[in-house]
Order: structure tokens, then sequence, then C-alpha cells
């Protein structure tokens, strides 16, 4: 009998903690997919077991289709504090190529950023999460179109943004993208008319938004406008010509005060560039 009772403990022993393994909630970083189709979106809620084996080494996530061998950083638990910080490091050690065959890995990003914001709306980087969202669709945008197009998809998610954070640490910067997009033209053709209508309506942006956070990058975009204008006037437009580099000038001198490094020095190079008779824009030969 006490064997008897002895071999029911060993089995209760070895079963229990098999059968109290319950699966977790996780959220997709990235998506599900069975047989080259996608199962799950990033961004969606599944229930997933982490422990692996030689098919899934990473684990599996449970589906309507059954069982899916999990990727590495495929899936990770949901939790108030965790998860959106933990995704959010992920993708900024993950940034994704400026290719078109890249483009869906953009939309991928962008649901899940859309996810975790919706998930958890009272996390400090919520507002982060939803500045990437704008970022990850305009590159999805530009991947799937090669800059051929108007942004109107694009622009609906940066207005949406533009709307529920108007007075958010991205505002500055996500509004003037939007009116880079535009404005935005998939080539000027030379042509000193299409360049000068620009100047004017940047030059108004930087009249209008003299506070913005991103004021420097404003006076840096329309100080290349100014040197565009220049070198596609022709050489007997001598007054002309003298005007708009004098511009140029002006404008990179001031960004020599830039506290942002980057803008700083590319200021000096400009100038220097300026100086020698260097193109940034026909024939470019900038050094």
């Amino acid at each position: 009998m006490d064997r008897f009772f002895r071999a029911i403990l060993i089995v209760l022993f070895i079963t229990i903690p098999e059968a109290g393994a319950e699966p977790l909630r996780g959220i997709l970083l990235q998506p599900l997919e069975r047989e080259g189709k996608i199962v799950k979106q990033a961004g969606e809620v599944v229930l997933f077991s982490p422990e692996g084996d030689s098919t899934a080494l990473f684990g599996w996530a449970q589906t309507e289709r059954g069982k899916i061998p999990l990727s590495a950083y495929g899936v990770i638990p949901l939790d108030q504090s965790f998860t959106a910080s933990r995704a959010y490091l992920w993708m900024t050690a993950n940034p994704v190529e400026r290719r078109r065959d890249n483009a869906d890995e953009h939309l991928h990003r962008y649901h899940l950023c859309l996810a975790l914001a919706r998930h958890y709306p009272n996390h400090p980087l919520t507002e982060e999460l939803r500045a990437l969202a704008c970022t990850f669709y305009r590159e999805y945008e530009r991947g799937r179109t090669v800059g051929k197009t108007d942004w109107s998809e694009t622009l609906k998610v940066y207005r949406n943004f533009l709307v529920d954070y108007p007075k958010g640490l991205n505002f500055d910067r996500i509004h003037y993208e939007a009116f880079e997009l535009e404005n935005s033209v998939y080539e000027y053709e030379g042509s000193v008319r299409l360049i000068l209508d620009h100047v004017a309506r940047y030059q108004r942006y930087l009249v209008n938004h003299p506070n913005s956070k991103v004021l420097d990058q404003v006076k840096t975009d329309l100080a290349r406008l100014y040197r565009m204008a220049f070198e596609c006037f022709p050489e007997e437009s001598k007054p002309e010509r003298a005007w708009v580099r004098s511009k140029a000038v002006k404008l990179n001198r001031e960004l020599l005060s830039s506290e942002n490094l980057e803008l700083r020095e590319s200021a000096r190079v400009n100038l220097y560039n300026l100086e020698k008779g260097r193109r940034c824009y026909r024939d470019p030969t900038d050094w």
C-alpha cells in the first residue's frame, strides 16, 4: 500500500507543474506567419508559451489556426510598465533601413506603435510611440510609391497626432514634417520659379512659427532652397543670383550658433562649399 501511495505522489509531483503552466498573454512585435501568410499582425495580443523545443526554439503562439512557432523577439508579455518600454527599446535598437523592399516592415512597426499606444494610453512613452507611428507610416508610403505620392494617407496619420497632442513634446517636429509633406515636390527639374515658390512658403513658415523647437531645421532647409535657386539662375541673372546666395550665407551663419550639433556643423560645411563655389543640387560637387 505504501508503495502504491508513493507512486501516486511521484506522479502528482511530475504532472502538477506541467498542468498548472498556463500560457502568457503577450503582444506581437512582429507579424505571426504560417506558410508565408500573415496570421496575426504586429501589435495583436496572443496567448503564448515561451518554452520552446527543437521545432520552436523561441516558443509557441496559440491561435485559431493552432500553435505557431515564434521568432526571436516575436512576442513580449503584457505589463503596464514593461511592455511599451521594451518594445520601444527593441525598435530603436533595430531600425528599419529605408529601402523599397522594407516598406512592409515599416507598416508592421506602425501597427505595433498604435497598438501599444492603445493598450497603454497613460504610459510615459505613449506620445513618443504615436510620433514614431507617423515616421513609420511615412516611410511605408515612401517605399510603396517611391516618393511619387501626395502623402494623403500619411498626412492623415500626422494630423491625428497633432489633434491628440496639441501641447506634446513632439508637436513642433510633427507639425513641420506635415508642412514638408504638404509642400513636397518629387523633382524641381531645375525650375527657378518652382524653387522660389517654395522659398516663399518656407519663409512664411519661419515667420509664422518663431518659437518652434525645430526652427533651426527650418532654417537649414530654407538655406538649401536658396542655394538651389542660386545654382539654377542663369549666369546673366547676376543680381538675382547674388541675392539668393546672400540669403543662403546669412541663414548658415545664423546656424553656427545652433545647439543642434549636426545642423551647426552642416552649416559650417555649407559655408565652406559656398565660398569655394561648390554645388549642392545641379551636378553636386559639395565637399
